[in-house]
């Protein structure tokens, strides 16, 4: 078994906290949808792109050379 990288594990808080940014902007923007709120629709898509950058920077933080 490979030892872990310093600081793995913020790498996985990271792309945990990016996660459920992504899943609650996306449940933010579809009560605005359902509820034709412009404001919520903007804030959702916040949240949401919020969450898929902080997992695009966990992926790329992962995929550094160490060397």
């Amino acid at each position: 078994m490979d030892p872990a990288r310093p600081g793995a594990g913020a790498l996985l808080g990271k792309y945990l906290v990016g996660l459920l940014c992504l899943v609650l902007g996306l449940a933010v923007l579809l009560i605005g949808v359902f509820n034709a709120a412009h404001g919520t629709i903007l804030i959702g898509f916040a949240i949401a792109a919020l969450g898929a950058f902080l997992i695009v920077l966990k992926i790329i933080a992962r995929n550094r050379p160490t060397h």
